[in-house]
């Protein structure tokens, strides 16, 4: 599973859906605007669960659920 990645001078990472308000509230996008005027939609182009990162706190616990979601 792959749980980030590196994209252009950016970075994204998965994160379990019900942390998305968090994060986007934290400052991690689901798209971004670069210098040539292009978009690029994780959320589309990857996956719902994908955001950019913007150096929040709690984004190894984001992918530390991701990379171990609890069991039943």
């Amino acid at each position: 599973m792959v749980l980030a990645m590196g994209y252009g001078t950016s970075y994204g990472f998965r994160l379990p859906e019900v942390f998305l308000p968090e994060a986007v509230h934290a400052g991690c996008k689901t798209s971004h605007r670069w210098h040539d005027g292009k978009v690029t939609d994780l959320s589309t182009e990857v996956g719902p669960d994908w955001v950019f990162g913007c150096w929040a706190k709690d984004e190894m616990a984001w992918c530390q659920a991701a990379a171990y979601p609890p069991t039943s």
